[in-house]
């Protein structure tokens, strides 16, 4: 009898357990991931790409990113429900443009409150937490993820979650380690390894041919688009270029022969007398117009400094530019491919990179590949 009675406490106690978990709050395959069954919050714990663990509650309905470039690879990830998302954006010198090319769409993307950041910036840690995000997101590279380190702490203290990407660290791999963890917050998981599968094929194509083995590999230099004709600007090697030009088989001159300031000896240069130079900077969501003239300030200047007529780079018309922020994003394979393809045309006859770039827009992106110029190439006119 006492048996008896304990089988039956012990089948009551299983199906209120059994009732309990039936009322955990768990991620439903809804559109934006946000919501739980019966509408409760919950928390996702994540750890972030500087190794922080940080808990998000959800549902996330209000977030303020860094700057714009990082504002969009969310967009991509995420899709339109993120659109509606952003209460603040940091500083980017192309803000104009994005917000530009959005705000016709998607009107509620424009006058965005500001929060700083930007180069060597800080962020505004009151404005930010006056607009009472519940996350905070900042794509970093080098020396500028010290910034965000003090940012995350203080709005920590303010209880805002801050997710630091770092999508420079490997501009191969790192993009599709970005895409897997918003996608995973988000709860767009699907869309997410979709796209990481995207970019692993893109990056697949090079590796498959062991460029790093070649013998005799074209000397690269690469400077960004701040110069002058009397004044170099640095030359990347912390923020993704560096890294793109040695995995398309380029032989950078810049590593191991930079200043402090991390700009190129001019001497050294002439001296070393590269096969290809690529200037990175104002190109993207540009009209032809515009992107004309930025190409005229940088890349025409450029070819005008004391003994630059002299390079094989320039009297071979071997002087290109790129969107600068492209070794920091989600195309990063579009530079990749189209420099290898520049350094070993046999290898790549078969591969356009303009269109597997367009095949991206076209999968992903809210804007169109034909809303901006993504590519210049000296002596031409866009």
């Amino acid at each position: 009898m006492k048996r008896k009675i304990g089988l039956i406490l012990m089948s009551v106690l299983l199906i209120f357990s059994l009732s309990a978990c039936g009322t955990d709050t768990k991620e439903t395959g809804k559109a934006g991931g946000q919501e739980t069954e019966g509408g409760e919050s919950s928390e996702i714990t994540v750890t972030d790409m500087l190794g922080r663990e940080i808990s998000i509650k959800k549902p996330i309905e209000r977030v303020v990113v860094n700057y714009w470039e990082a504002l969009e690879f969310c967009i991509a990830v995420v899709g339109e429900d993120f659109i509606d998302m952003p209460v603040g954006v940091g500083f980017s010198g192309t803000g104009e443009q994005f917000q530009r090319i959005y705000e016709e769409k998607y009107p509620q993307l424009q006058d965005l409150p500001l929060v700083g950041g930007g180069g060597q910036n800080e962020y505004d840690i009151e404005k930010i937490i006056s607009l009472k995000p519940d996350l905070f997101i900042a794509n970093v590279f080098g020396h500028l993820s010290e910034i965000a380190l003090d940012a995350a702490e203080k709005l920590e203290r303010a209880g805002i979650p801050t997710l630091i990407l770092t999508r420079s660290e490997d501009p191969s791999t790192s993009p599709q380690e970005a895409v897997l963890l918003v996608g995973k917050i988000f709860g767009t998981e699907d869309r997410a390894r979709e796209m990481a599968g995207f970019l692993d094929e893109q990056f697949a194509i090079i590796k498959s041919k062991n460029l790093s083995q070649k013998t005799d590999k074209p000397t690269v230099y690469e400077e960004m688009g701040w110069g002058t004709r009397e004044e170099y600007s640095s030359t990347g090697i912390t923020d993704g270029w560096a890294a793109l030009i040695e995995l398309a088989g380029g032989e950078n001159i810049a590593v191991g022969n930079m200043g402090d300031n991390s700009k190129i000896d001019p001497e050294y240069l002439l001296t070393t007398n590269p096969d290809y130079i690529f200037v990175t900077y104002l190109l993207g969501y540009y009209t032809p117009e515009e992107a004309q003239e930025n190409m005229d300030a940088t890349v025409g200047e450029y070819v005008q400094r004391k003994g630059w007529d002299k390079l094989n780079a320039v009297q071979n018309n071997n002087v290109f530019s790129f969107f600068h922020n492209q070794a920091q994003n989600q195309c990063g394979f579009y530079p990749a491919l189209k420099m290898a393809k520049l350094f070993y045309p046999g290898e790549f006859e078969d591969i356009n990179p303009d269109e597997r770039l367009k095949e991206f827009f076209d999968r992903f992106m809210l804007t169109e590949y034909e809303d901006g110029i993504w590519f210049y190439q000296l002596g031409e006119q866009l």
